[in-house]
């Protein structure tokens, strides 16, 4: 792979003024490329690194969006050759902390990006799992008598939404109740959302194999909708937009929201920024906790996030400096590296992500805590 035709091929595909023709021929290029058999493997992880760091990826992803729907199989095709894990589906067992979770992977043709288990998922992964605050906090709704009702969005395989569940859990069978009235009630709920009809049956099959069926749910989220968004935006176009879901897919009630909301990496598109922003203003109920860990793959889409987020949610534990200007709570994680505030949270990259992800992103990875 020449890193000239990659250069021509992104061009192509991201000059609006370029014809149709003319981009389901670089489509066609890069697909071709991608799947040279004859390819160095280590060239060809160098090359992808390239064209991530290109935008490549985004570019790709706004063109789901695309009315025609040759330019969207024509991308599905080159996103599936493009991915460095074109394997078989298996069924994963992931250690996290003291937490044993079992999930199956998905083929990216009926997935998208929640085929695999991403960096960010296994930061706040293990966050939430060894956070000595959030337990706590999450251990005063059941000391209080509240519930608790928390959602992890775009869950994708929905690692970060089973390990909340299963702290849940172990804080519920550990705690000494009041009564036994008490200890029979369920006093919290984790939902896993997502947008595609396949993600969310492999989600509903996660939990009751993690023994989470009385405690988790999977359920139907169109971030568009719940920003108040009309136009179709790269989570919905993925697969073709609505009707694919049909009514047996379970949503959210009209004007629930929750005390804890999570997600991790749902911010590698231009349009996230605001859709992720507005599902936090009409969800994350007042005095709620916000948990996100990203990847930075685009400053301008980090930044963005960031602004539209500022507007909505306060800082969780403000650095001791604020400057004024820093109401949201951050720390950037790296693969070698971890720095004080997340060194206080007891957070070590898992070996699995290290292994996974050994380049870093161009900006890193941030974790984000924020209360409404």
């Amino acid at each position: 792979m020449q890193f000239e035709n990659l250069e021509r091929i992104f061009d192509e595909l991201k000059d609006k003024s370029v014809s149709a023709c003319k981009r389901k021929q670089a489509l066609i290029d890069l697909e071709k490329i991608a799947s040279d058999p004859d390819k160095d493997h280590d060239a060809w992880l160098s090359h992808i690194e390239v064209w991530r760091r290109m935008g490549g990826f985004s570019v790709l992803t706004n063109l789901f969006k695309s009315d025609d729907d040759e330019i969207v199989e024509l991308v599905s095709n080159a996103m599936s050759s493009l991915t460095p894990t074109s394997r078989r589906p298996s069924e994963r067992l992931v250690h996290i902390c003291q937490f044993q979770i079992r999930f199956k992977e998905l083929e990216y043709s009926v997935s998208g990006s929640a085929y695999n288990v991403w960096t960010a998922a296994l930061i706040l992964s293990t966050w939430i799992a060894k956070d000595q605050d959030l337990k706590e906090w999450i251990h005063a709704y059941k000391d209080e008598e509240r519930f608790l009702n928390a959602i992890e969005i775009g869950s994708g395989l929905g690692l970060c939404g089973l390990v909340l569940a299963k702290v849940c859990q172990t804080i519920n069978d550990t705690a000494v109740p009041f009564d036994e009235h008490r200890q029979s009630r369920r006093w919290f709920k984790v939902s896993l959302s997502d947008l595609v009809p396949a993600v969310l049956e492999n989600l509903r099959c996660s939990i009751d194999c993690n023994g989470l069926g009385d405690c988790a749910r999977a359920v139907r989220m169109d971030w568009a909708e719940e920003a108040g968004i009309s136009s179709g935006s790269s989570q919905r176009s993925w697969y073709g937009g609505e009707g694919k879901d049909g009514p047996s897919e379970v949503g959210l009630a009209e004007n629930e929201n929750f005390q804890l909301l999570l997600g991790s990496d749902v911010c590698y598109d231009e349009d996230h920024p605001e859709l992720v922003a507005g599902l936090v203003r009409r969800r994350l109920a007042s005095g709620g906790r916000l948990l996100l860990c990203c990847a930075v793959r685009v400053s301008t889409f980090h930044e963005a996030l960031m602004e539209r987020l500022q507007a909505c949610c306060r800082c969780d534990s403000p650095p001791a400096q604020t400057g004024g200007a820093i109401i949201m709570s951050g720390s950037h994680v790296e693969c070698e590296a971890v720095d004080s505030e997340a060194e206080r949270w007891g957070l070590r990259l898992p070996e699995e992500a290290c292994a996974q992800h050994s380049r870093s992103y161009p900006g890193g990875m941030v974790l984000i805590r924020a209360v409404r």
